[in-house]
């Protein structure tokens, strides 16, 4: 491809993965500038268009065109994202004209949630997605918390409410009865 020198083989073999070569071949397509391309300095490339991106380069040079998908291999091979502005993205043996050296690009071992001893390393992005997880979980279960409570105080409320209305409701029923027994007692006494 291209004049590169690579050697067939996969598993164990010397060449660079497909995807590599896949990615390589569509960020040196000088036609697919607008959309993906390499940076000035040669030595990272940026996606400025990742809707285009999606939904005409992946399923050009892929079987997909999930974008996120790409971004997991990207990381899987080594690739950190260089700038938070753009969806720039650099790994050391990827390098414009450099094509030779993508056979020393090796994909990581997968890490699984399920499987991961305690400590280990964790991918970064993943790891705070999981945190920002749990804070909004925490967050979850705060207002519920303060939501019960809040019924709790609006029942005890009622409750004290309710039974200050019986006690003026009595009040009044006693007082009318007072004034009935004054009456009557003045009508009998001469009052």
């Amino acid at each position: 491809m291209d004049g590169a020198p690579t050697t067939s083989g996969s598993g164990g073999g010397g060449g660079p993965a497909p995807f590599l070569l896949k990615t390589y071949e569509m960020v040196d397509d000088s036609k697919t500038d607008e959309i993906v391309s390499w940076s000035s300095n040669k030595n990272s490339f940026v996606v400025w268009n990742p809707p285009e991106f999606a939904r005409v380069l992946l399923p050009t040079y892929f079987k997909h065109n999930n974008f996120s998908s790409f971004i997991r291999q990207l990381n899987a091979y080594g690739f950190r994202k260089i700038d938070p502005e753009k969806w720039e993205f650099a790994n050391d043996e990827f390098i414009k004209d450099q094509k030779h050296l993508l056979k020393n690009i090796h994909r990581r071992k997968p890490i699984h949630s399920h499987s991961n001893p305690q400590g280990s390393m964790v991918d970064p992005e993943r790891a705070a997605f999981d945190e920002e997880t749990e804070r909004i979980t925490r967050e979850k279960a705060a207002l519920e918390a303060n939501i019960s409570r809040s019924k709790q105080q609006r029942s005890a409320v009622k409750l004290q409410f309710e039974d200050l209305k019986q006690r003026v409701d009595n009040m009044e029923q006693a007082g009318r009865f007072a004034d009935v027994l004054r009456k009557g007692s003045c009508e009998s006494y001469f009052c």
